[in-house]
């Protein structure tokens, strides 16, 4: 049987531990919690743990009010625009989403700026022109007004071979750079950049090949 971890005095976003409830009928570590709103909550330790609860319910409440406002505001939740933006969201933070396994598994995110303020990703990316994405630069980077652009299909499936062949360049470099074979002769023989390798070999403690 694993040990109890006491929880209690841990703050877990919103929420302080107060004590774990006895008697509880599925027989699982349940604890009671304060919230800085002033309510109260009793949920299970490992909601707590992985972040699924972060306060009573008046966070959600919150945001709700705060999407209800800014969807008046700018008056585009029916918008391409503002589909784009929620599903780019959805796929980098929620884990029932099918695409969560290519973007937030992945470690990716939406930056500060555009997590909660559609009015922010409209005013750095304006406009989607017809028949375009959003496309990350840096396949591997978040997303960001830095990192993201309006492009073609065509474009983002350059850019997802591109990221590719590089992710091949580095596997290639480390395996035969450790059999004492040079940058030069491995890029001569496999067609790859060689600055890609060089880079590849910067890397070279890292674990895997």
């Amino acid at each position: 049987m694993s040990k109890l971890i006491d929880m209690t005095d841990i703050r877990f976003g919103r929420l302080t531990v107060l004590h774990r409830m006895k008697n509880n009928k599925h027989n699982r570590a349940v604890w009671k919690c304060a919230c800085d709103c002033g309510g109260e909550v009793i949920t299970d330790g490992n909601i707590l743990r992985t972040g699924m609860t972060k306060s009573c319910g008046c966070l959600r409440s919150e945001m709700g009010e705060r999407l209800g406002k800014s969807s008046a505001t700018h008056g585009m939740t029916h918008s391409a625009e503002f589909n784009i933006w929620a599903g780019m969201k959805k796929r980098c933070n929620d884990k029932n989403n099918q695409g969560y396994r290519n973007y937030g598994a992945r470690g990716i995110k939406v930056c500060d700026r555009w997590i909660e303020s559609f009015d922010n990703f409209y005013a750095d990316m304006g406009k989607r022109p017809d028949g375009l994405s959003v496309d990350r630069i840096d396949n591997d980077g978040d997303y960001t007004p830095e990192n993201c652009r309006w492009a073609t299909d065509q474009d983002q499936c350059r850019n997802y071979r591109r990221n590719v062949l590089n992710e091949v360049a580095v596997r290639v470099a480390r395996y035969f750079y450790r059999k004492g074979i040079s940058v030069a002769e491995i890029a001569k023989t496999y067609n790859v950049n060689r600055r890609t390798l060089n880079d590849a070999i910067r890397g070279i403690t890292w674990e895997g090949v």
